[in-house]
């Protein structure tokens, strides 16, 4: 069985619905927002307050940033994918891989489909796809930790709240190298496995 466990203390969740159901339309002429990476340690580092997961679940918290801890049996699946497919980040198939096992994109049972119901969908969609990036990004970090637990911090939460995503895109600048578009799927969340 696949639970999603959720905690809001400062409600920044809450905000970034309403910014949106309020703002989202007029900005449709907006620039693709851009979500720019930081050093790897500032997302991923062995953490000795981990929550307790299932194996094959995720917690996803928002206090002083959103942190996302995948269970035993998931985080293998990650670093696997990583291990077999991501000598080159850059390529599709490292990018599909990592994505399959994630759950991120349409009608796929995951991290995506769990972040919907806590978020705005724009919201959670754009945070899976982040997520997404984040771990192909920082693949050497990744592989080194069990679980595979990352951190965004506060500050870039909230900027991620101000964007339009009506267009169905983001940007993500590497710390070295040029910004790449990011394609959000935002298909209605499928029901969970049997």
């Amino acid at each position: 069985m696949f639970v999603t466990r959720w905690r809001m203390t400062k409600g920044y969740a809450a905000a970034t619905v309403l910014h949106l159901l309020l703002n989202g339309p007029t900005l449709a002429l907006a620039d693709v927002p851009t979500f720019t990476a930081r050093d790897s340690s500032t997302y991923f580092e062995a953490s000795p307050n981990l929550p307790e997961v299932e194996a094959n679940d995720v917690s996803i918290v928002d206090a002083d940033g959103i942190s996302v801890t995948f269970g035993s049996n998931w985080s293998k699946k990650i670093r696997d994918a990583i291990d077999a497919n991501c000598d080159d980040a850059k390529s599709s198939q490292c990018r599909d891989e990592v994505k399959e096992v994630l759950g991120v994109g349409s009608a796929k049972w995951g991290l995506q489909s769990r972040m919907l119901p806590l978020l705005f969908i724009a919201a959670g969609v754009a945070l899976a796809g982040i997520i997404t990036e984040l771990i192909i990004l920082s693949k050497e970090e990744v592989v080194e930790l069990d679980p595979v637990h990352l951190k965004i911090p506060q500050d870039q939460n909230e900027e991620m709240s101000d964007w339009d995503l009506s267009g169905g895109t983001v940007n993500v600048k590497p710390t070295e190298g040029d910004a790449y578009e990011v394609e959000l799927h935002s298909d209605p969340a499928p029901k969970p496995p049997a």
